[in-house]
């Protein structure tokens, strides 16, 4: 990456959330660091063409607050805010393509208010999940259609209240993770799962939900639907649990690894090309036949990937990034795409 790219849209920012959206486009949401008191969530969303190296970014002063981003297919990506904000590309030769939605985008007609806490793609279309076990479809701009409606689903309120009520009695933290959707997948729009808080997982048919049981009863992070037919699921704790629900039967086992620890648990997981990686603070890590190895980089310099957190992958590419710097790997070769230690004059 050249220096004054480098400099003019990366440079004093911290990456949070990122995502394939074309197969020549890498997408972020990035946010200002600062130690200002009176500081305010300044983010930025930021593209990398991996064929022409061009390097763009567009700056929102008013901030999204807990940003998410998600590739909607072929076509660009999606961000979203906590305060229901959002902001779409469309298919168009420029960088950034845009129009920006009203901060309503999660309070349509319905009035529907949610947190969100994870965006996915599935059979071409965006949902998210987040608060009060909501799980939303989007199917146009501004218009979503909830799963979770209080009235057709009582139970999931019901589980819902009756696990804070437990909490609170029990001097558990009933704040936003005990009681809300971290984490969603799917194999298909009727084969849908669903977890957060202390083993709180769910399956949803396309008709109704179902309480599953799960082998812990730590806060569930992370949900991947892989191609091999397994549900994996991380905790905070750093639990590693693999299984599934099929004709009214649910098996999961543990995946016993030494790589997480309820200090520092996993913090992202994506399926690539048969295998699950992983990712938190320490490092990006794969499983294959139920063991878990640390990826290693040092093809690419001792320095290649230094900062770590979140792993995603998208139109057959593997995106590891952390705060300060991302790597790239389409199954053979592993490249570095933002390192600020290595720049071009």
């Amino acid at each position: 990456m050249k220096r004054e790219d480098y400099e003019k849209n990366i440079e004093g920012f911290s990456l949070l959330n990122g995502t394939v959206a074309k197969p020549e486009l890498i997408s972020f949401i990035a946010q200002e660091l600062s130690d200002d008191d009176d500081y305010i969530d300044r983010t930025r969303g930021i593209s990398i063409n991996i064929l022409t190296g061009n390097v763009s970014s567009i700056k929102w002063d008013g901030g999204f607050k807990n940003p998410k981003i998600i590739h909607t297919g072929t076509n660009g990506f999606l961000i979203t805010s906590e305060e229901g904000r959002a902001y779409e590309t469309r298919d168009t030769p420029k960088v950034f393509p845009q129009y920006t939605l009203d901060q309503d985008e999660f309070r349509g007609s319905q009035r529907t208010e949610v947190s969100v806490e994870c965006l996915r793609n599935i059979a071409g279309h965006i949902y998210a999940c987040g608060t009060h076990h909501k799980l939303l479809k989007r199917i146009d701009k501004k218009r979503w259609v909830t799963l979770t409606d209080e009235q057709q689903h009582p139970i999931l309120m019901e589980q819902m209240w009756a696990r804070q009520k437990a909490y609170r009695e029990t001097g558990v933290d009933d704040s936003l993770p005990t009681i809300a959707f971290l984490s969603f997948d799917g194999f298909s729009e009727q084969d849908l799962y669903a977890c957060g808080g202390m083993g709180d997982l769910w399956h949803y048919n396309g008709e109704r939900w179902l309480q599953l049981n799960p082998p812990v009863n730590s806060i569930l992070n992370n949900l991947v639907c892989a191609d091999d037919g397994y549900v994996y699921i991380t905790s905070t704790w750093g639990d590693l649990i693999k299984g599934y629900y099929r004709n009214g039967t649910e098996h999961w086992e543990l995946i016993s690894h030494s790589v997480a620890t309820m200090d520092v648990g996993f913090e992202d997981a994506t399926w690539f090309k048969g295998r699950l990686y992983l990712s938190n603070s320490w490092g990006l890590f794969v499983l294959e036949n139920n063991e878990v190895t640390r990826v290693d980089f040092s093809g690419l310099g001792h320095d290649a990937q230094f900062s770590f957190q979140h792993v995603t992958s998208g139109h057959g590419l593997l995106l590891s990034y952390g705060p300060n710097n991302a790597v790239l790997f389409d199954g053979e070769t592993w490249t570095a795409l933002i390192n600020p230690h290595h720049l071009e004059d």
